[in-house]
């Protein structure tokens, strides 16, 4: 067997060399990386202003920085054939920085200074012993406290360039260690470590030339364009400012549209499409006038799944979620500061049958109270229990203590107002301060429906009304004949069972044009082509028109309802107060009290218009009584009997009039409990010192967890003084609330100011809930009533509470959308 050979040294290094020269074609034969990005366009050079501190410090120039340094941002830019480690095996000690090349320079700079800092190391080991004066050793170590800088106004900056070494127990300055040509003790491979004067010498070091010299170096050295990570972080960001402009014009139209209930999708999504929906219509009428979004349009437009434009439904509907969750924390935010509210719901179905609970709440915002629509909640059921287990469920979720709960308003329904099991019992059981206040416009609503149906005369004229619009209501040549008639005056209004404004419009409509609308059927029923059975319903309603009861129940019953119509729409302004609602029921029962003895002038007002009419009984024959044997010693029983207007007034007009004015004040008290603990505020200027203790004491023994009955009293009788200097005739607790904040005052009433914002966020209607409803049928309408509940709600809440939608930031909503998920473009800038 021969002996294996082996080739000689010489040529095995003549192979390698041969095999260098061949790798080294191969290379520069290849394209360099740079070849694949567009170069950085240059920059304006900017001017680096460094924060000096105010303090005049005396520099030792000499020793720190040499007479001519000379150093130069790119003086470190040549290459280097050394390889450095990985940077996943860099150490964090700065004082392992031994020969400092470029590559480790390019290094150390994209660690930052934060990652060599060091400034939570335990500072124990960097002890050294100090000889003092009287001769006794005093140990000192490294403290934390170097690493911030206070200024003289008292704020503190980060030292974010001082750097700390646990193996050399020493510090060093980043910028300097790099870059400054002079060796001072932060710049040294040594450090510097003399705890006993570390504070001046780092003070003194970083208001050197030599420091300020190096920062700058560093700066531009950073910012240097010709990096190629630079190059790639600029392609970046160029890309993330384009696609940013996208999504904010995208954001703009969810805005427009979402703030006025207007539908999103269409039939397709096809740009171009005459049936793409509002939303791509709105950004092809903006690429009108928009060359960046037409560009855009054109290019990304139409070009299927899997290509990323950012106009489809999906992305929409992402950003309809996020814009509607930044509202709906908006205010919690805000009720979060308030910390006091009431709440109030109420029901109704939407279009696919299921039943909708609004939710809403109310607080003191600044100054004002304000109103908001939180959440559309699907419930299955009204029992109390069930929507009390809701509620709670609801408040839970959105981190809300039902604690802070000092009001609820709901309608006057049993499962809501009832005493004992209704659903303000048990939200009380849970929170004895949440004191129930049954919504006015609701309850004044029933006072009309109870006097509406007190008598039956009463009964029967409504009925006339509504059969009159209903007359002409149901042909269109019956309606233009009436208009016709009517002129200018304002045609007939159908009533309503829940809104008693409609019956005042109605009312109104028929008192104003009564003659005209008279002389319409008259005409109607003279007409050859009228039918004999339209005829015969003219008739009937032409005697009913000439019927006096009915004239002067329309004179009666439209001075009446202006007046129901006015103070219904005072009670359902969001920023009422408890006090003002019950000054309304008030002085309408006031009003009521003082028509009372007026009825003879709306019956010769109703008499002057139609002479000719009278009272249906003084044509009819009047019945006898029958004769009955009278034995002797008994009393013959005379009974006393109306006719005419005596029967009139007594029988109908003082009934209508009488229960009204029951009707409100049963209704009002109500309120009684708020104005006994609240209404001593509003009259404190004419109540003695006596006087103002007694309701101090009633009112912090009530509301005992918020108010210090002591301070109060002192709070108050110092704000009867303060009220008697100002020159207002009349004091309101909404009033005086702006007057404390307006001043200042927070602090020197701090418990009356409590309980101001306990009041003020009061609720005395739930008319805020009604006015949700109608946003809910304007948004889930018949062409969008399969619409899931979170977008119903997202919706719903930029609609109604759009002051605060209009308030959203751009660049927030975007960061939000970027960080929900992974996405195929950029949108975070490097």
């Amino acid at each position: 067997m021969s002996k294996r050979s082996y080739p000689s040294g010489a040529s095995k290094r003549q192979r390698a060399i041969v095999k260098e020269i061949n790798e080294k074609k191969i290379i520069n034969s290849l394209p360099k990386l740079t070849d694949f990005f567009s170069s950085v366009p240059p920059k304006e050079e900017t001017n680096l202003v460094l924060p000096i501190s105010q303090e005049t410090i005396t520099i030792n120039q000499q020793s720190q920085v040499s007479q001519n340094p000379t150093l130069s941002p790119n003086k470190y830019f040549v290459d280097s054939p050394e390889t450095v480690e990985d940077n996943s095996l860099v150490s964090n000690d700065p004082g392992n920085w031994n020969t400092l090349t470029e590559e480790k320079r390019n290094m150390y700079i994209k660690k930052g200074s934060k990652f060599f800092q060091n400034k939570d190391s335990d500072f124990s080991n960097s002890t050294r012993n100090y000889t003092e004066s009287n001769g006794k050793i005093k140990v000192r170590h490294l403290t934390k406290s170097i690493f911030t800088r206070q200024l003289k106004n008292g704020e503190n900056v980060d030292r974010s360039w001082l750097l700390y070494s646990p193996s050399k127990k020493a510090l060093f300055c980043f910028v300097c260690r790099l870059f400054s040509s002079t060796k001072t003790g932060f710049s040294c491979e040594q450090g510097f470590n003399d705890w006993k004067h570390v504070h001046t010498v780092v003070l003194e070091h970083e208001n050197s030339l030599m420091h300020r010299e190096s920062v700058m170096t560093f700066s531009v050295r950073t910012k240097n364009n010709g990096r190629i990570d630079q190059e790639i972080s600029y392609q970046i960001n160029l890309e993330v400012n384009y696609w940013k402009e996208v999504l904010k014009r995208i954001v703009a139209v969810i805005k427009f549209l979402s703030s006025r209930g207007i539908a999103f999708r269409g039939e397709n999504q096809i740009i171009g499409s005459q049936h793409n929906g509002n939303y791509l219509g709105c950004l092809e009428l903006i690429s009108q006038f928009d060359p960046f979004l037409l560009e855009h349009l054109n290019k990304y437009g139409n070009q299927g799944k899997g290509n990323p434009s950012y106009l489809s439904a999906n992305i929409c509907n992402e950003f309809i979620n996020i814009m509607g969750r930044q509202v709906l924390n908006a205010i919690l935010s805000e009720l979060k500061v308030a910390k006091y509210y009431s709440i109030s719901v109420d029901s109704t179905p939407d279009l696919s049958h299921i039943d909708q609970m609004t939710f809403i709440i109310r607080y003191v915002n600044d100054d004002t109270p304000v109103e908001r629509f939180l959440e559309f909640i699907p419930i299955d059921e009204h029992g109390s229990e069930y929507l009390f287990k809701v509620i709670l469920s609801f408040l839970e979720k959105n981190q809300i203590s039902l604690n802070n709960c000092r009001g609820q308003s709901y309608d006057n329904a049993a499962n809501m107002s009832g005493q004992y099991a209704g659903l303000q019992a048990r939200i009380k059981e849970k929170c004895n301060f949440a004191i129930f206040i049954p919504c006015a416009a609701h309850s004044l609503n029933l006072v009309g429906v109870r006097a509406a149906e007190c008598v039956m005369e009463a009964v029967s004229y409504f009925q006339f009304v509504q059969k009159l619009y209903n007359f002409f209501s149901s042909s269109t040549y019956r309606w233009s004949i009436m208009k016709k008639c009517l002129g200018s005056h304002h045609v007939l209004k159908s009533l309503s069972e829940t809104r008693w404004s409609a019956r005042a419009d109605a009312v109104t409509a028929l008192c104003n044009g009564y003659k005209e609308i008279l002389d319409a059927l008259k005409t109607i029923e003279i007409d050859d082509k009228t039918s004999p059975n339209v005829k015969n319903e003219t008739h009937g309603l032409i005697k009913k028109m000439k019927k006096l009861e009915n004239i002067v129940l329309t004179e009666i019953w439209s001075k009446i309802l202006s007046r129901i119509n006015e103070t219904n729409k005072n009670l359902q302004k969001e920023n009422l107060t408890i006090d003002v609602g019950s000054k309304l029921f008030d002085s309408l029962a006031g009003f009521l009290s003082e028509i009372r003895d007026n009825f003879y002038s709306y019956e010769s007002s109703a008499r002057e218009k139609f002479p000719d009419s009278d009272y249906k009984d003084l044509h009819q024959r009047t019945k006898k009584r029958s004769i009955h044997l009278t034995l002797p010693g008994e009393l013959t029983n005379k009974s006393t009997s109306f006719s005419g207007s005596e029967k009139f007034k007594i029988e109908t007009y003082f009934p209508i009039i009488d229960t009204l004015i029951t009707q409100l004040k049963i209704r009002a008290k109500s309120y009684n409990t708020i104005n006994k603990l609240f209404g001593f505020f509003s009259n404190l200027k004419n109540l003695e010192t006596k006087e103002v203790q007694v309701h101090c004491k009633t009112f912090a023994e009530f509301y005992h967890v918020d108010i210090n009955e002591n301070e109060l009293i002192l709070e108050c009788i110092h704000l009867k003084a303060y009220l008697s200097e100002l020159d207002i005739s009349e004091f309101s607790i909404s009033s005086t609330y702006k007057c404390l904040k307006s001043n200042r005052l927070e602090e020197t009433f701090p418990n009356i100011i409590i309980s101001f914002r306990i009041f003020l966020s009061m609720m005395i209607t739930n008319c805020s809930g009604e006015r949700s409803f109608s946003k809910l049928n304007l948004i889930k309408e018949e062409l969008r009533s399969t619409m899931s509940q979170k977008r119903l709600n997202s919706l719903s809440l930029m609609s109604i509470e759009h002051e605060l939608l209009s308030s959203l930031d751009y660049e927030n909503v975007i960061e939000d959308f970027a960080n929900e998920k992974a996405r195929k473009k950029p949108l975070k800038s490097i």
